[in-house]
């Protein structure tokens, strides 16, 4: 049963309606612009400096995702830099793929669309377009399709039907290297 399209179509519909009701998700969308190219630069600069001992330290993945982890902890609570913020996140979205978490990967890409006038769906597939093209265990590639249905649906329902093309896309060809 838990395998079952049903039941995941089950489970993605009641987080959505959960993070509606713990106010993950407004009504009111009061996302500003993404920071330009030269205040993300300057974001990072202050970012490696102010972590400098974390990065240092980070010699494992475990080390790593905890790493990632603190920065998303970070951009949450970053409210006046909206560069530091976004940069925080970005910066925890790309420790996460290369340590294959496309968990917390997809939490910090999710904050990005939260706070910042992009693309929650363009930047999800990203996360699950670059994870998908490293050497990932054929259990993990699996475990990626409930996400992509799920992604899916969030893209048919927002309209956004390039982007649904491109996620079903993404998953038949998932879906065809499991089989072969």
């Amino acid at each position: 049963m838990p395998d079952s399209p049903c039941f995941v179509r089950i489970i993605v519909s009641t987080s959505i309606l959960l993070a509606a009701i713990l106010g993950c998700v407004t009504a009111d969308d009061q996302r500003v612009a993404a920071p330009d190219a030269e205040a993300q630069d300057a974001a990072l600069t202050t970012i490696r400096d102010v972590f400098k001992e974390e990065y240092a330290a980070a010699k494992t993945s475990e080390e790593r995702l905890a790493l990632a982890k603190r920065l998303i902890d970070t951009a949450r609570d970053t409210e006046n830099d909206p560069a530091a913020c976004y940069v925080l996140l970005r910066v925890a979205r790309d420790i996460c793929l290369a340590a294959h978490d496309v968990g917390t990967a997809t939490t910090a890409v999710r904050g990005m669309a939260a706070r910042f006038d992009v693309s929650g769906i363009e930047l999800e597939l990203e996360v699950l377009t670059k994870i998908l093209t490293s050497n990932l265990a054929l259990d993990a590639r699996k475990a990626l399709l409930p996400q992509m249905d799920a992604l899916y649906e969030k893209a048919l329902s927002d309209e956004e039907y390039t982007h649904a093309e491109e996620v079903a896309v993404l998953a038949a060809a998932t879906a065809t290297r499991l089989c072969f």
